[in-house]
């Protein structure tokens, strides 16, 4: 958990401001992984507010995929929709290239 947390928290960092201090807070301090993965919506339009929507996406899409291991069995049943590049359903690797269709807000 702590892995995800991180990876969240420094992709707030990018932006080289302040203007995510209080979701950054919310992230240091969720006490579990379904509380984290609910800030997914929030990390995703602070980034996009940031980077623009489709870099949001890319980088929603990596720390969406460290999930996999940590969500109740509940909430990780919909993760193979989420799937990160170069991964399989299962989350597992794969070689050669794969399409991934762009993520949209509905999705988080």
């Amino acid at each position: 958990m702590d892995q995800v947390r991180e990876a969240m928290l420094a992709a707030l960092d990018k932006s080289g401001d302040d203007r995510f201090l209080g979701l950054k807070t919310r992230i240091r301090h969720a006490v579990d992984a379904q509380r984290m993965w609910d800030l997914r919506s929030e990390l995703m339009k602070a980034l996009a507010s940031d980077q623009g929507e489709a870099r949001a996406g890319e980088e929603l899409r990596l720390i969406t995929g460290m999930f996999r291991d940590i969500l109740p069995k509940g909430l990780a049943s919909g993760l193979a929709h989420h799937a990160g590049p170069g991964t399989d359903a299962r989350g597992k690797g794969v070689s050669g290239k794969l399409h991934q269709p762009e993520i949209t807000r509905s999705q988080f």
